[in-house]
């Protein structure tokens, strides 16, 4: 059974970098636009199901992280792939001339993984206006 959700967690990680992430290192994509995108897509995908009841990853990890190391190891690795998609998205924005502050690429890890918590705990409109807030406050950065 154990072997059956880490095999469902690395599908989770694959799909999450493949539709959430992939966008944000696009060269294509202004940094700023391809945040504001990151938090009105996983806005979208967590105020439908199966998305409303959170994200597998983050479930997983607050149930069973600390108590057992492949979770937690496949938790650090959805941290770093969040993280580093919005190190991309913002190395473009400044050097496109955002004034995107020192840190923000922790703070919209920090926003990104608290939305996911507000769907777990079934609260949809948490999840829009912390959305909406994300997207506000990366705007001012332009």
């Amino acid at each position: 059974m154990h072997e059956l959700l880490l095999e469902c967690l690395d599908r989770y990680l694959e799909l999450t970098e493949s539709t959430l992430i992939a966008p944000l290192h696009d060269p294509l994509v202004p940094g700023l636009e391809a945040c504001a995108r990151f938090f009105e897509d996983l806005s979208a995908l967590k105020s439908t199901d199966p998305g409303r009841h959170g994200c597998l990853m983050i479930n997983s990890a607050t149930q069973l992280g600390s108590g057992d190391p492949e979770v937690a190891h496949r938790f650090h690795r959805y941290r770093v792939a969040l993280n580093t998609g919005f190190c991309a998205a913002l190395t473009r924005a400044r050097t496109a001339g955002a004034s995107a502050p020192k840190g923000a690429e922790d703070l919209l890890l920090a926003v990104a993984l608290a939305i996911n918590l507000e769907a777990r705990a079934s609260n949809p409109s948490g999840v829009s206006r912390m959305s909406q807030s994300a997207g506000s406050i990366v705007a001012t950065w332009g």
